[in-house]
Parts: structure tokens; sequence; C-alpha cells
């Protein structure tokens, strides 16, 4: 999956991650250079759904503090691959500070 992400606001953004059964968050930390993809998350075992805070050792589900420019738009690409049934891939976004209506400091799906 590729896309693009558009901070609401110049701060910085944690990315949370879960998946079944592998997965990995890829963001263009220099969005002047989209090509240019730097792997932020990975992980390579089946996590619950939205399960980004168990303690996982086969991979990071939280991102370190990304500092990014309101309106700049990061290409952004999430893979995802499922051996069996039970397949799903979340990705969430936290806002370091928020004072935007509606958007209170917590994960955000996206």
């Amino acid at each position: 999956m590729r896309g693009f992400f558009v901070p609401p606001k110049t701060t910085r953004y944690r990315f949370y991650m879960a998946c079944d059964d592998a997965c990995r968050l890829n963001i263009a930390l220099d969005a002047s250079q989209p090509e240019v993809m730097t792997e932020i998350l990975v992980n390579h075992a089946a996590t619950g759904y939205r399960r980004y805070f168990k303690s996982h050792a086969h991979g990071t589900l939280i991102s370190d503090w990304i500092s990014m420019t309101e309106g700049v738009a990061h290409a952004i690409e999430g893979r995802h691959i499922d051996h069996t049934w039970g397949d799903h891939f979340t990705v969430s976004v936290e806002v370091e500070q928020s004072d935007i209506v509606g958007h209170p400091h917590a994960m955000k799906e996206i």
C-alpha cells in the first residue's frame, strides 16, 4: 500500500503498526525525495489486531518521534504478507503536541 502522509501541524509524529503475519512501514523522511524511503517499523511475526503495545521480540511496533512540517506530503509505504487466515494490517499515528480541534494528543488511525 502506498500513499502520502500530510501532517496537520508542524510538530513530531510517532507511528504504530500491527499485523498478521509480517509487515513493514517505510516513509520518505525528506519530502523532496519521495523515492528515498526509510524503514521506520518492521515486524516478522503476527500480532493481535491493533496490539501496538504488546512486548514483541520479532520487530518494532512503535517508531521513534519524527519531526514533520505542516502540509508537506511525505510518501509512505506499508508492506504486508499473510501466510494463513487471520490477516490484518493497521498503522496509526500519534501527534506529539496537538491543539488541533478534534485531534487531541492521541493515536488516530490513518
